[in-house]
């Protein structure tokens, strides 16, 4: 089997060929919509998520049954995934190139005049429904008080319970609606990993129904974050509420986070990318290092370090995220005091300190393992999905940039360092530090 060099290719606006240089007939298509929950207002909650959960059934005018095409897909070996994001949704297929064309025909007719019918809604919602309350928890409620606290009222801290009256409230008429407002076929990101006939052939056919401009070239975004609180105070919180005596309760969640916006240019992607990985698994096993092998105050500590919350057009947040676990308030109190000196420490501290070197020596070696690892056992689809990813990102962090050749992205990893982390991401760790304790019995 010739190995794929996986170069992303753009063909034209919005649509990308990953050439397939096997023998393999494999093919995996990855559309990606720019509407998620960002795209909800108050009355439409949850519609992105109920949309990508009824488009699985691809009801159109020509292919009206769902249980024929779910037996098409499944009959045929296409596999088949979709999820929504805040500012976007996917959908994905692999499978046969033999089974291409029906399953473009299927697909392409959903996209031009999605049908409704009432026992697909009623079935999906229950589902979306069921979905919402699994999430339902004392730890959710506690998220989502603190985003609330420190972000003000957004789409990310609407409770569960109003996401699922806005589900049992909708209705075809409101979701057809929805749909034609959001899902401009003109808009949407289309990548292929596939043999040039089949890219050729998939390019043909979106010329069908790709006429005319698009709506419009941003998502429509009905929520705007204020600028995160400015506070030193540390914020208790159980069950959803702010508290003030913590006396009854014996287990203290500690949550940290730090917020920063900034203008990222497209040619940073990748950097960027790779310096949040590359801080995020520093800072893991640096904090680990200290909270749980020196001071042996933690099981456990997490780091998330991600774009996220969309302020203003053309500017980012970034945010990270610190958790762990302890089962005293002084405790808690203590890990708080620790982490902000460790993240002080990591700004300044040589590189060729001991206990930094064995951390990011051990991060090289992984990483060249993992390189390794791919190489050798890697299968075709999964080398696409890697590359596919990185294509259909544009949606995500709200640029167009063209693909990247695993070999770039290899490159990028490997050279990453901590005297190379992204200007960014240092202003980050020098932003205030929002500290919240959840408190549980």
């Amino acid at each position: 089997m010739t190995k794929n060099d996986m170069t992303c290719l753009k063909i034209e606006k919005n649509f990308y060929w990953v050439p397939n240089k096997t023998n393999d007939s494999f093919f995996y298509l990855d559309i990606t919509f720019p509407v998620g929950l960002l795209s909800e207002n108050q009355e439409s909650l949850e519609y992105s998520h109920l949309i990508e959960h009824l488009f699985a059934n691809h009801t159109s005018e020509k292919y009206p049954n769902s249980k024929e095409n779910y037996d098409f897909l499944k009959s045929s070996g296409i596999m088949y995934n979709a999820t929504t994001f805040m500012q976007s949704t996917s959908y994905v297929y692999y499978g046969s190139c033999t089974k291409l064309a029906k399953t473009l025909d299927l697909v392409l007719n959903t996209i031009i005049g999605l049908k409704l019918a009432e026992v697909d809604v009623k079935r999906e919602k229950y589902i979306c429904t069921q979905e919402l309350v699994e999430h339902q928890s004392e730890e959710y409620r506690n998220t989502n008080l603190s985003s609330k606290l420190l972000y003000g009222e957004h789409r990310e801290n609407i409770t569960i319970s109003e996401q699922i009256d806005s589900i049992k409230n909708a209705t075809i008429l409101r979701l057809n609606n929805f749909f034609a407002d959001m899902y401009d076929k003109n808009n949407m990101c289309v990548t292929i990993f596939s043999t040039f006939d089949h890219a050729k052939y998939l390019q043909k056919e979106l010329a069908k129904i790709q006429k005319g401009k698009s709506q419009s070239t941003i998502m429509k975004n009905y929520w705007n974050y204020k600028q995160p609180i400015n506070t030193q105070e540390i914020s208790y919180i159980s069950n959803g509420k702010q508290i003030t005596n913590t006396s009854q309760f014996n287990k203290f969640d500690v949550c940290l986070i730090k917020n920063t916006q900034t203008v990222i240019q497209e040619e940073e992607i990748i950097q960027i990318r790779h310096s949040i990985n590359y801080m995020e698994t520093f800072l893991n096993n640096y904090l680990t290092h200290v909270l749980r092998n020196e001071k042996n105050l933690v099981y456990y500590v997490e780091v998330m370090i991600s774009f996220t919350k969309l302020n203003e057009l053309n500017k980012k947040n970034i945010e990270m995220i610190i958790k762990s676990t302890s089962n005293s308030k002084e405790n808690s109190l203590e890990i708080i005091k620790v982490v902000d000196e460790c993240i002080r420490q990591s700004k300044i501290i040589p590189i060729t300190e001991p206990i930094i070197q064995k951390i990011v020596e051990t991060q090289k070696h992984t990483v060249e393992s993992s390189i390794k690892f791919r190489d050798v056992v890697d299968s075709v689809s999964n080398r696409a999905i890697n590359l596919i990813n990185t294509a259909t990102i544009k949606f995500h962090d709200g640029n167009l940039i063209s693909g990247f050749s695993e070999s770039e992205v290899d490159n990028n990893r490997l050279e990453c360092h901590l005297s190379k982390i992204h200007p960014a991401i240092h202003t980050l760790l020098e932003e205030n530090t929002h500290k919240f304790v959840y408190c549980y019995v």
